[in-house]
């Protein structure tokens, strides 16, 4: 894998150097030179890239976390292949990793440090498990400390791609089984409050220096987590506070019962921990007092006496001053008792109200409001309460004050603009902005090349929430030259014709049609697929449907003239008749000649058409049908066509050129009662699809 130091991979991210190895994937630090700046690359190890399945379960899990954006977790920018390297492109993190941290400096992992640490990592759970992503692989190899102290968690949803066969690896995904939950070791669902006992368990290595279990295998560590007992916290360590070892015991629970039910529950309880500590915190030594001075014998001495005269004095100061306090106190107690018996009031519910309400419901039982802070949220009206402690329902004194979080109301972020941009790089800039990709569609376009994008919804730097969809709209490159088909109906077929090839375009199939051609001149054109007014390219047939040609009658044999028989004896002639000159012929008798007339063919019966039944033609019964298509993995250009097979001559509406990934929406219009279309990638057939009336 080293050979990669050097490489370019998709002709985009060139690899500068190995900077961490794991059970999964090798990082290294590489250049985005389409956007300029330094990201990491995590490339999948040959044994994993080898696995189809696995390779798109990865896949699929990596894109799923490449919605989450949030201060705390090291963002997915994205997702390729190149060849046979799988690989994901990530933040670039300038720091250092926990586990590197607690083994080059565990002194610097204060119960403040800790707690601090905890938090950070709480909140970016609470975003991820909103967005139903789970870790499942919380570890302090996972999480990153940047110079500047914030806390990134990364790996999110990849370790859900990782096979059962997690525990026989070797390298540091056997490490993980040190983290594992009782879910994870007995095999059970998982849910987001596995993540959280993980997290446990990365609290306790931090604040005693050591995992709670270990095992001479990985299967006894495992068992150890689904069975064993938490250890105690403060017998390896007593500095750490009893309410912390309690938190940590409730994180690690084995019960889900018992375990804390959100990331947000167990943030609030520590961030009580850091208002206890910072109540405790001692007040600054004077910087005089640090200061190295000489002093002599006798100053020493004298001081010591001034001491002694002013501790003594200030002794009986204090005695009498408390004497006559106990006496004022037991005086205030008998005569007016009510003075140190103090209210206790219920804690109203004030989460989802508005600042105003929250404050007037809080001083109609005698409390006050403090806002804590205000962070942006997606799901909470700006100015409205998020969280409140104490929590409700709980019983305090009165006067005191309550504290809330106030949402912001959704974070808004400028659209990029992305017209011009090929789908991955819209997707990375998107993704930089925190925006989501959305659905795509297709025009023509004259001014855009094919393939990048020509339209965008919302538009660019229009201010919308985090996290919204944008709607794209591909060119299809220049929309081809077309011909619209003029109306031939009732017109002779031959003078359709003539036009037909003047203006480019060519005679498909005619079907003569008696039942509609009834009542019709001969050769007269009934109808016409195209219909007219539809565009079509140049050279593009066009069929007809016309009136059938007149049959010829049935003909009649013309009349013979009679001949004269030797056989039968001439009539006799008139008197006074004259006769011809020149000699005397013998008269034979004339036998008269009968002539049988041919038979004449009857014409065939022509079908009756009832009355009331109306005469449907084929481009009467015109169907719609919506197709989709995504285009498969495969090659980088696959050619998609549709075929559409209806009453008339089978035809392509569709043919052109795309990537895999490409989503097609297309309206395909047939004729005729039966009606189907066929889809085809690179010759081979992808669907069939029936029309519906």
């Amino acid at each position: 894998m080293d050979s990669l130091i050097g490489q370019t991979l998709i002709s985009r991210y060139r690899i500068m150097e190995l900077i961490g190895e794991g059970g999964m994937a090798l990082v290294y630090k590489a250049n985005d030179l389409l956007l300029n700046r330094i990201v990491a690359v995590k490339v999948l190890r040959p044994q994993f890239a080898s696995d189809a399945q696995f390779v798109e379960r990865f896949r699929r899990e990596a894109q799923a976390a490449a919605s989450l954006s949030h201060p705390n977790v090291v963002n997915i920018y994205d997702v390729g292949q190149d060849g046979g390297i799988y690989f994901i492109v990530m933040e670039f993190v300038q720091g250092r990793d926990l586990k590197t941290i607690m083994r080059e400096d565990p002194a610097t992992f204060t119960v403040k440090k800790v707690v601090d640490i905890a938090i950070q990592i709480c909140r970016a759970l609470e975003h991820a498990h909103a967005k139903n992503v789970i870790h499942r692989d919380i570890k302090p190899h996972n999480i990153l400390i940047t110079d500047d102290g914030v806390v990134k968690v990364t790996d999110f949803g990849i370790a859900r791609a990782v096979s059962s066969a997690t525990l026989t690896q070797t390298g540091m995904i056997i490490g993980s089984v040190h983290y594992f939950s009782p879910e994870q070791a007995k095999g059970a669902n998982i849910g987001p409050q596995s993540d959280l006992y993980s997290l446990g368990v990365v609290l306790f290595e931090l604040l005693t220096g050591q995992l709670p279990y270990s095992g001479d295998t990985p299967i006894a560590i495992a068992l150890k987590h689904a069975q064993g007992d938490v250890p105690s916290l403060r017998k390896i360590n007593p500095a750490v506070p009893v309410f912390l070892e309690k938190i940590v015991r409730t994180a690690m629970a084995k019960n889900l019962r018992e375990r804390y039910q959100s990331a947000r529950e167990l943030r609030q309880d520590l961030e009580r921990v850091v208002w206890r500590e910072s109540d405790r915190a001692a007040a600054p030594v004077a910087p005089e007092l640090e200061q190295t001075k000489v002093l002599n014998r006798s100053s020493i001495v004298q001081e010591e006496t001034k001491v002694a005269r002013k501790n003594s004095v200030w002794k009986k100061l204090l005695l009498f001053i408390a004497f006559i306090g106990l006496a004022g106190a037991t005086f205030l107690f008998v005569v007016y008792p009510s003075l140190f018996n103090v209210d206790e009031v219920m804690v109203p519910r004030i989460i989802g109200m508005s600042l105003s309400e929250a404050q007037q419901t809080l001083e109609r039982v005698g409390l006050s409001l403090h806002v804590q802070r205000r962070v942006f949220d997606n799901n909470v009206p700006k100015d409205h309460i998020i969280e409140q402690d104490p929590r409700p329902n709980r019983w305090i004194k009165v006067n005191r004050k309550v504290e809330v979080i106030v949402s912001m109301g959704p974070e808004l972020v400028s659209v990029p603009d992305i017209v011009g941009l090929t789908p991955r790089e819209a997707r990375v800039a998107l993704s930089s902005a925190g925006l989501v990709y959305g659905t795509e569609l297709t025009d023509f376009s004259s001014s855009i090349p094919e393939g990048s994008i020509m339209l965008q919804d919302p538009p660019a730097f229009s201010r919308v929430e985090k996290g919204t969809s944008v709607t794209v709209t591909l060119s299809r490159g220049i929309a081809p030259a077309t011909v619209v088909v003029p109306n031939f109906i009732g017109r002779p077929y031959a003078e359709a014709l003539s036009e037909l090839r003047s203006i480019g375009l060519v005679p498909g199939r005619v079907i003569s049609d008696a039942r509609a051609g009834q009542g019709r001149a001969p050769g007269i054109v009934l109808d016409h697929n195209p219909p007219a007014g539809v565009a079509i390219p140049p050279g593009s047939s066009v069929d007809f449907v016309i009136s059938p040609e007149q049959a010829a009658g049935p003909g009649t044999q013309p009349e013979q003239p009679q001949q004269p028989s030797p056989d039968v004896p001439a009539e006799p002639t008139l008197p006074g008749a004259e006769l011809p000159a020149g000699p005397e012929q013998p008269v034979e008798p004339e036998i008269p000649q009968t002539f049988e007339p041919e038979p004449t063919p009857e014409p065939e019966p022509e079908p009756e058409t009832p009355a009331d039944e109306p005469i449907v033609s084929p481009a009467d019964q015109v169907k719609r049908a919506e197709v989709q298509i995504l285009v498969p993995p495969g090659p980088i250009n696959q050619l998609v066509q549709i075929i559409v097979i209806d009453s008339y001559p089978a035809r392509e509406v569709y043919s052109r050129t795309h990537r895999p990934g490409d989503r097609i929406v297309q309206i395909v219009e047939g004729y005729g009662p039966s009606v189907k279309l066929q889809v085809y990638i690179d010759g081979v057939m992808y669907k069939e699809q029936s029309f519906r009336d």
